[in-house]
């Protein structure tokens, strides 16, 4: 198992990308802890098989349908 930090930016519902985080990380089998959780910005810490690590990080980049992902990084 690997934990990585994934940060996203863009102009997006923050709950909306929150309940769509738990959904995607619980079909995945992974752990999160939500560290930020802004308008703009959310930071989160996941852990996981590292295919899996790579497949949420590729989903988030696509978010929700009323999401705008400027940008995502992980540490």
């Amino acid at each position: 198992m690997i934990t990585k930090k994934i940060q996203i930016t863009g102009h997006f519902d923050e709950m909306t990308f929150y309940k769509w985080i738990m959904h995607r990380s619980g079909i995945l089998g992974m752990e999160v802890c939500i560290q930020l959780l802004e308008t703009d910005c959310i930071e989160f810490q996941v852990t996981g098989h590292s295919v899996l690590l790579d497949a949420m990080e590729v989903a988030c980049s696509l978010g929700p349908y009323d999401a705008i992902v400027e940008k995502i990084q992980s540490f």
